[in-house]
Order: C-alpha cells, then structure tokens, then sequence
C-alpha cells in the first residue's frame, strides 16, 4: 500500500504452545461415549441485511481486494490444516503454524484452542468447507491502534459446512453432526511490521460467527 505504518505488536494473552499441546495431546485417551449434541440450527438472514453497497474510492477498493484475497488464503491453510492426518506431538506446532501465520490479534489463540484441542481428542475434520463473500462492512484506511495508522477492512461471507464433520482419527467415525451455512465476519489488518520482523502485508485478526443462516 502507498502509506505504510511501523507497528511493534503487543504480546496480548500468549498461551503457551507446549503446555496446550501437552494438555491436549494426551487428553485422547479419555473415554468419553457420547456425541455432542448437534448445533443448533442459526435463525434464517433477513434477505434486506445485506444490500447496502459501500461507496469505495479506488485506495479502498484496492485495500478490499487484498484483504478479500488473504481472507481466501487463510480459509484455504484453515481447511487443509484441520483436514490434515492426525500430527504427531512433535509434529503438530509446524503443521498448526500453516494457519497460524495468517492470523494475529487473538484469532491464533482462539484457533489453537479450536484445532490443537481437537487434535488432543484424537480427531481430524473430513469433508470440506466452501466460502462466498456477501460484502464488505467497514473499511477504515485511517484506523489507529496508540497512535500507529492500521488500515482495517471487514468482509462479511457466508460460510458452508453442510459437508465439515469432526471424525476420530483411528477408527473414521463421527465424532460430530455436520455444519450448516452461516455468515462469518472476517476482520483483516494491514501493517508493515508484523512483530518488529519487517513482514508486511494483511493478516486476520477477527473471525465472527454471527448466528445467521446464509
């Protein structure tokens, strides 16, 4: 992007890679008979929620475009990551970080409780996850954190799992009910100094499940 802001992140909450993995690794042995119950069903979308179009100038359309490609990417490592073989121990931090790497803010926490937790039950995702941007809520060039230009973009998409199920790795049964479809918000971040490292570029900071049918 023409303007680029230096941001030094801030450790917010950092959980501990080892002891997660070390709690849930070793957690699959737990006898555990029953499924979980299936979700509930989200309430169906007011067809009127999404048709209001943002007026964008061409810096923000720009800015759009990236942050709507990198949500693409993050969803596509999301959906190889959870699908993948059942890591080893020692295995499982660089395959997690294949998701992790396009996220920041508290998203990698809450994916790690979501994809190493699974992995310490002993389970893997089959079938496959599909996306379509709806549209875009917010663009905000301007945005600061302490002072520090932040440009922020959030995408709303609707997201099918009707074909995501949870499985036991060993033995290929069920270990959930399917998804449904439902809107996600996306919320992507701009810096050129991720982690004072000099990387640059979009990063997912926020994923929303908002309760709506899509």
């Amino acid at each position: 992007m023409a303007q680029r802001a230096t941001l030094l992140l801030r450790t917010v909450g950092t959980i501990s890679a080892a002891a997660l993995l070390a709690a849930g690794l070793t957690a699959c042995g737990d006898d555990d008979d029953g499924l979980p119950p299936p979700p509930a069903s989200p309430p169906p979308a007011d067809p009127t929620d999404n048709e209001e179009t943002l007026d964008l100038t061409p810096e923000e359309q720009e800015a759009v475009d990236e942050a709507r490609a990198h949500i693409d990417e993050f969803l596509r490592n999301y959906v190889a990551v959870s699908t993948a073989d059942l890591p080893a121990p020692e295995e499982a931090e660089e395959l997690f970080s294949d998701v992790e790497r396009d996220a920041d803010g508290l998203l990698p926490q809450e994916l790690r409780r979501e994809i190493v937790g699974m992995w310490g039950e002993g389970q893997v995702v089959e079938g496959d996850l599909t996306w379509e941007a709806l549209s875009v809520q917010s663009v905000d060039l301007e945005n600061e954190i302490e002072g520090i230009r932040v440009p922020e973009v959030t995408v709303l998409f609707c997201v099918d799992a009707t074909d995501w199920v949870a499985i036991d790795a060993a033995t290929r049964d069920p270990a959930s009910e399917a998804g449904h479809r439902e809107e996600w918000l996306f919320t992507a971040s701009w810096h050129d100094d991720w982690g004072g490292l000099g990387l640059e570029g979009w990063r997912v900071v926020e994923r929303e499940h908002s309760g709506r049918a899509c």
